[in-house]
């Protein structure tokens, strides 16, 4: 019989500024399924969010909000991040100056 498989969440923080990286453990599968992001940018800020596998930085979901924008954003898809190969992490980064809530969500194999 297979096993059950739920969404559990890699990432999450409240008013990200900067970039975190987060380390798959050995032996385990990410699939990321869901990036759910929500910023209230002041008048004169900005906001440019990425997500990406590691160590290389490959960028698979990019948002940004404008001054004085409010709003969420989604992504949606399937995008697979394996320990036992060169991509080993995800890096959710924030290049604006302006916080973001930032929710990463996805399936986790072994």
């Amino acid at each position: 019989m297979a096993t059950p498989v739920y969404t559990v969440p890699f990432f999450r923080q409240t008013g990200l500024v900067g970039e975190v990286t987060v380390d798959i453990p050995s032996g385990q599968t990410w699939v990321v399924r869901d990036v759910d992001a929500y910023a209230s940018v002041s008048a004169l800020g900005r906001v440019d969010l990425f997500v990406m596998a590691g160590p290389d930085r490959t960028a698979f979901v990019w948002f940004n909000w404008s001054s004085g924008e409010q709003n969420a954003k989604h992504w949606e898809g399937r995008q697979a991040i394996v320990s036992d190969t060169t991509v080993r992490s995800l890096i959710v980064r924030n290049d604006g100056g302006d916080p973001v809530d930032v929710s990463v969500t996805g399936y986790r194999f072994a």
